[in-house]
């Protein structure tokens, strides 16, 4: 028999107890789309593991496929958000929803590379970007209209294309603070809908 494996960049948007000592994780990776991993024994206080399987970290895994689950052979932090974001309550709260949204509408094992990068991208900008609250709000905005655009929804306002390319800086969420509502309200209809 076969074992596939891979090496693959990583987000862990969950992870819950499993068993005495492993951790189940719930990974959105680049190549393979959305999965959930057993990491073995990495609740141990010996193991390797336990840091780079934390929510909220961006990371280099190696997974295993094996009767019907995937198991975390090796793993590398490259960025722990919640340790960067920890004096920053507000982007905190961006970052765990964010994670939220993408655990609800990512479709199990499917490569979506462009929504992937997308996502590090704003993360990886995240920690060192000083926005006041409002510009904070239209980030995660400007963030969640990229996020669905790359999911194949059609935004109805043909003047917000242009936020949905490019980098995510001060200066283009500062344009989007009057746009803003209109965004928020378009996102929580589409979710009614298709009730996620």
């Amino acid at each position: 028999m076969a074992v596939l494996a891979i090496q693959t960049r990583a987000l862990v948007l969950r992870a819950h107890p499993l068993r005495e000592s492993d951790r189940l994780v719930e990974l959105f990776t680049r190549e393979c789309g959305l999965l959930r991993a057993v990491g073995a024994s990495v609740r141990e206080a010996r193991s390797k593991l336990r840091f780079a399987l934390e929510p909220f970290s961006l990371i280099d895994v190696t997974l295993v496929r094996g009767r019907g689950v995937w198991r975390v052979r090796g793993a590398s932090a490259e960025l722990s958000l919640y340790r960067s974001l920890k004096d920053f309550p507000d982007k905190m709260r961006l970052v765990a929803s964010v994670m939220r949204l993408l655990g609800r509408l990512v479709a199990g094992e499917e490569q979506n590379t462009p929504l992937f990068d997308t996502i590090v991208d704003a993360f990886t900008l995240l920690p060192d970007l000083p926005l006041e609250l409002e510009e904070l709000k239209a980030f995660e905005s400007i963030l969640v209209l990229r996020v669905f655009s790359e999911l194949g929804y059609r935004l109805p306002k043909p003047q917000w294309q242009r936020y949905l390319t490019g980098v995510l800086e001060r200066g283009l969420c500062r344009e989007f603070i009057p746009d803003r509502p209109a965004a928020v309200k378009l996102v929580n209809e589409v979710l009614a809908q298709t009730q996620l």
